[in-house]
């Protein structure tokens, strides 16, 4: 075991898979954190160095601790920790299951956002859904359990209601297998109102009295308003310091309807701009507000972890930040500080990350080799190029680049990364 440093009384952290970056596993040993491999094959790289722990031992620890904070790189934990932890911690329980499910999260925010029209059906039921007369369109369809926006479909009116839901239920049954059911799947369906704006995703944690501490803001692009893929996200100087002061207190607020204490997310946002008629209907009680008339609706909470696959690491390239010690240690950081001497303006960096997915339909088995020097070269500065394990994942690397250029990297829409691997 590392004696680097001591480890934090408090904080204890599962593994699992599909990815442990290098960044969270040295984080790991150097704390001497408790840890728990809920998976015997969980993809670390040097597992001696690791204070890794019998699950006995672990959440003996755990109960005795007069104040734990659990973190995780992947809700595959999920299933094991809700089921060792429900007589331990029942109210961490009941908030990962509320943030883990989408339709039970539109629920809790119903109150502040009344306007907002959703319902839950079954997968059998929305099968059977030949008449959408009365749904709210423009919808999205999204598992009520998903993941890496797996299912994910648009359907602008009724004529698309068709193609709109069997493209969902396709999507669902080809990646069936690649992760459990309690990280994609279950039986029930979200339909809700399209939340139209911007999409960001943030990285925070919420402490001891339930106010929230911001490591990263992730942008979300798209390539029209019909995609919901996850393929480019990105960071600056300038966006975190246009950002910060709006998300903050709304995750304040979003800390005291869900009582989270000393909790991490990952949570993606749909900012609405004054004057949009989707703005007035989602501005509800006020949630959300900057003071501008712009409207920030929380579309999915990801609970104990950050970003998925350790891409919150693209915050370390960005600005040096080590997210995953930031919560271990119950450190905020000083962005006045970091974002100080950072790169700024129109001209600044920006911090990219690429999500190289394969298509779920596709048969990954027959997969015979990759073409890594042909797919590192789309990039002009790229930073860390993660391979993936494609065979078990429908996602061939990330990519972490840095770029002046952001329409540079929107080009990579038109990119089929199926074109790097031999079947």
């Amino acid at each position: 075991m590392n004696s680097a440093a001591p480890p934090h009384p408090d904080a204890f952290a599962a593994l699992d898979w599909p990815y442990v970056s290098q960044l969270l596993e040295s984080t790991l040993a150097g704390l001497g954190t408790p840890v728990l491999l809920t998976a015997s094959d969980a993809p670390v790289r040097q597992r001696g160095l690791l204070n890794a722990q019998p699950p006995e031992e672990f959440f003996a620890r755990f109960e005795r601790s007069p104040r734990p904070r659990l973190y995780t790189n992947s809700e595959n934990t999920l299933s094991l920790l809700t089921a060792r932890l429900a007589s331990i911690a029942p109210n961490l329980v009941r908030q990962i299951e509320v943030a883990k499910n989408k339709a039970k999260m539109r629920e809790a925010l119903a109150s502040l956002y009344p306007d907002l029209r959703f319902r839950t059906l079954s997968i059998p039921d929305l099968a059977q859904l030949d008449d959408p007369a009365d749904l709210p369109f423009p919808l999205v369809l999204k598992p009520s359990i998903g993941f890496f926006s797996i299912g994910v479909t648009v359907v602008e009116d009724a004529s698309g209601w068709a193609a709109g839901r069997d493209a969902l239920l396709a999507a669902m049954a080809g990646a069936r297998g690649a992760f459990p059911e309690s990280v994609l799947g279950g039986e029930q369906i979200l339909l809700e109102e399209l939340i139209a704006g911007e999409e960001f995703a943030v990285d925070a944690y919420f402490d001891a009295a339930g106010q929230p501490v911001i490591l990263n803001i992730m942008a979300h692009e798209f390539r029209d308003r019909a995609d919901t893929s996850d393929l480019l996200y990105y960071t600056s100087a300038e966006l975190m310091r246009a950002r910060l002061p709006q998300f903050t207190p709304i995750l304040s607020q979003m800390g005291e309807v869900f009582g989270f204490r000393d909790f991490p997310a990952h949570i993606e946002f749909r900012v609405q701009e004054a004057g949009s008629k989707s703005g007035e209907k989602a501005r509800g009680k006020g949630l959300g507000g900057d003071g501008r008339g712009a409207t920030a609706v929380p579309i999915e909470i990801n609970p104990l972890r950050f970003a998925g696959f350790c891409t919150t690491d693209l915050v370390h390239h960005a600005f040096g930040l080590n997210s995953h010690r930031a919560f271990l240690l119950e450190e905020g950081p000083d962005w006045d500080g970091i974002l100080g001497g950072a790169d700024s303006g129109a001209g600044g960096s920006v911090f990219c990350l690429v999500i190289c997915a394969l298509p779920s339909t596709l048969d990954r088995t027959q997969i015979v080799g990759v073409d890594w020097d042909g797919l590192e070269s789309l990039f002009r500065h790229p930073l860390e190029i993660r391979r993936m394990d494609y065979r078990r994942f429908p996602v061939l690397a990330m990519a972490i680049v840095e770029s002046r250029d952001l329409a540079e990297l929107r080009s990579l829409f038109e990119v089929d990364f199926t074109g790097f691997v031999r079947l």
